[in-house]
């Protein structure tokens, strides 16, 4: 039986608020992560799409985004980035097994 595999890159948003929130509109089952906090969330949480705030800008701190979890993941341990171990209340992601570190959030 031929296995599939899924490929997909990761993407690094800072300063760009029109290619976050176009990569966000094309990748309704992707996953995100805020390099500032560590926390990982899915490309569909209120907590990273906050489009009725216009003055916020969301990539002000970066953002790492990607279709699989195990990129984000990837991504995280290559560049130094310590997720946290806590999920996020909205969507319930969880990262554990990588480079996890407590921020104190």
């Amino acid at each position: 039986m031929r296995r599939e595999i899924q490929i997909s890159e990761v993407q690094v948003f800072q300063d760009d608020e029109q290619g976050y929130k176009g990569w966000l509109a094309d990748h309704g089952r992707g996953f995100v992560l805020n390099v500032s906090t560590g926390k990982v969330h899915r490309s569909t949480c209120k907590h990273i799409r906050n489009y009725e705030a216009p003055h916020i800008k969301q990539t002000r701190n970066t953002k790492v985004c990607a279709a699989r979890l195990d990129e984000i993941r990837r991504w995280a341990t290559t560049h130094g980035v310590a997720l946290r171990t806590s999920r996020c209340q909205s969507c319930d992601v969880w990262a554990p097994g990588f480079r996890i570190g407590y921020r104190g959030h």
